[in-house]
């Protein structure tokens, strides 16, 4: 892994920055009071550093970035994130405009976590339209293909999303979106068996359960039959922003989410906090989704945002389970409410933001019926390299 990170922060600052138009550097510090999101609450401070840049080379720009993070009690959850690409840009006329991106993606965790480890590839389409100088449509298409240290992750995935925004001498924003995915895992069935086989042996070193997560094996539902497996969910947006004076916005978000076919083919899907978990993603729920947010223009142009959520969250294919791990007859289901607040100041290369966030995560399934404190801080730091005309 430090090799890795030596190589990724090599090639960004040997190679990217000499001929980077633009080149950011982040660093933020975070802790939290429930890490892996459960009654069982598990404090930990967690570290992230990231390196990007890009080169435009019109129509085309390349890209890179490389994030580290590192977490003081539970180290190994560290992890270095790299990759990068080229993406397209092409105006059809004033009105009309075509994006394209092909994307490639690495992540390393240590040993105890090593099955999360992967490598990815993503293809992005966009178009966007004026309708009418008030108007605008959007569309977008996205494919990507992931290959885990565990092949029961394995996916491919598509997704589609059409959205009209309508903008009011008001200076009201009203936006409908529909949306539609599809994922597909490649083995989940015949990974589990494997997998299980092998923690049975006494080679695996923790029999694949990250107990200090969720304390429950992660496996695939054995009743399932052998071969890939797909679920397609389908979802609908609708947002509504209004300025009010100079300094204050107000924005209300909706989201609707229905199950078309398929179900999570795992028996258990665990939420980490700022860590990627591959059985919890849009894909894992049914459900419905309300966010109200404020932002206010304070003095020295200091950014304030306050916002609120509540979701009504439904796990299709995950029975609930006691703590004794016997089945509760149920399909886990969770609602939640979360305040967030975030403080930015934006200088000419440099911006810092505070934030914070509490959350009340209520569940028919009990170890999942938890409360948690969130709180970061950090700085991005840009450098624009592009010669001035």
């Amino acid at each position: 892994m430090k090799k890795l990170a030596a190589l990724a922060i090599m090639s960004l600052l040997g190679s990217g920055t000499l001929a980077a138009d633009t080149f950011s550097l982040s660093l933020y510090h975070g802790a939290t009071d429930n890490l892996f999101q459960t009654r069982n609450a598990a404090a930990d401070r967690l570290s992230s550093f990231t390196l990007s840049w890009d080169k435009s080379l019109s129509p085309f720009t390349l890209f890179a970035n490389a994030d580290a993070s590192l977490l003081r009690e539970n180290s190994d959850l560290n992890a270095l994130v790299a990759g990068g690409g080229i993406d397209f840009l092409h105006p059809f006329n004033e009105k009309t405009a075509l994006y394209l991106s092909l994307e490639g993606e690495g992540a390393a965790y240590r040993r105890e976590f090593s099955d999360f480890n992967r490598t990815g590839l993503e293809l992005t389409a966009a178009a966007k339209s004026y309708l009418r100088p008030t108007s605008i449509l959007k569309a977008e298409t996205k494919l990507e293909y992931r290959s885990y240290g565990w092949a029961i992750f394995d996916f491919w995935s598509a997704s589609a999303r059409l959205s009209l925004d309508k903008y009011l001498p008001s200076r009201t924003t009203l936006r409908a979106e529909l949306g539609w995915g599809y994922k597909y895992f490649l083995h989940p069935v015949e990974a589990a068996v494997t997998a299980t086989e092998t923690a049975s042996a006494g080679t695996s070193g923790r029999g694949r359960g990250y107990g200090q997560g969720s304390g429950r094996i992660i496996t695939a539902d054995p009743s399932s039959t052998p071969g890939g497996r797909g679920i397609q969910i389908a979802s609908l947006t609708g947002l509504l922003a209004q300025g009010i004076g100079d300094r204050l916005g107000i924005r209300i978000t909706g989201l609707r989410q229905w199950g078309l076919s398929g179900e999570n083919p795992f028996t258990s899907v665990d939420e980490y906090y700022m860590i990627e978990n591959p059985t919890y993603d849009q894909f894992s729920w049914t459900g419905a989704a309300l966010n109200a947010q404020a932002t206010l223009l304070g003095p020295w142009d200091t950014e304030l945002k306050i916002g609120y959520t509540v979701s009504d969250k439904t796990f299709p294919g995950i029975e609930s389970l006691g703590l004794d791990g016997a089945g509760l007859g149920t399909i886990r289901r969770d609602e939640r409410t979360l305040w967030d607040l975030r403080l930015e100041k934006d200088f000419s290369r440099i911006s810092i933001f505070l934030t914070a966030a509490l959350i009340r995560n209520a569940s028919n399934d009990p170890l999942f019926d938890w409360r948690g404190s969130f709180v970061s801080g950090g700085f991005a730091w840009n450098l624009d390299f592009a010669r001035k005309p």
